[in-house]
């Protein structure tokens, strides 16, 4: 499924940000054009973790190790010793999206190509305003994630909040949509018209 996995800020021109998402090892960065690339971590020569002591090089990226160049879908396209590349000189490259300041990336345990994208209205940032970030490290399953959207009578018990009222939760296809009216005097009260959020399936 397609997933967030950070701010798009975290991305910044001329670096190498090393990820760790799904068990695996990842690195993003930035092409010349600034569109994000993620991609394994793990040369396919010898193993070397390209976000430790890696180099960006025009839209691709250089191994520490041998000097392998991969460009920014994965695909080795030059190894300074030899004209030859290997059919299987290539690492993964996942679909990647950037929205409303968000990085938003397709995974498949079997590195599978995504059947749909996201519907993902405009954003426009003159009429709506950023989201404030804070990070947690949580033990938890993905799914709990997930899952907590939905779960509304938590908001008394653990963040002291009033219950926000459901205005909808109906599922369609790849989709989970949610749309919630918060309490007239809570945080949230410019919002009275209605919070509208969409998971997508796990």
């Amino acid at each position: 499924g397609w997933f967030a996995i950070g701010a798009a800020a975290d991305i910044t021109p001329g670096q190498i940000r090393t990820l760790s998402y799904f068990g695996r090892e990842l690195i993003a960065f930035r092409t010349s054009d600034d569109a994000i690339c993620v991609l394994n971590a793990y040369c396919v020569h010898l193993g070397a973790h390209l976000g430790v002591g890696g180099r960006l090089v025009e839209d691709g990226i250089v191994c520490p190790f041998h000097g392998w160049t991969y460009n920014s879908q994965g695909q080795c396209i030059a190894i300074p010793y030899s004209d030859h590349i290997p059919e299987r000189g290539k690492i993964h490259a996942y679909p990647t999206l950037e929205w409303a300041g968000l990085v938003i990336l397709y995974f498949s345990p079997d590195d599978t190509a995504p059947g749909w994208t996201p519907d993902l209205p405009a954003f426009d940032p003159l009429q709506w305003t950023l989201y404030d970030s804070q990070r947690w490290t949580v033990r938890v399953h993905v799914q709990e994630i997930g899952e907590n959207g939905l779960d509304l009578p938590h908001f008394q018990t653990v963040h002291s909040a009033g219950i926000p009222q459901m205005v909808r939760a109906e599922g369609i296809g790849q989709r989970f949509f949610i749309s919630v009216k918060p309490e007239a005097g809570g945080r949230q009260a410019k919002y009275l018209e209605g919070i509208d959020r969409t998971l997508w399936r796990l």
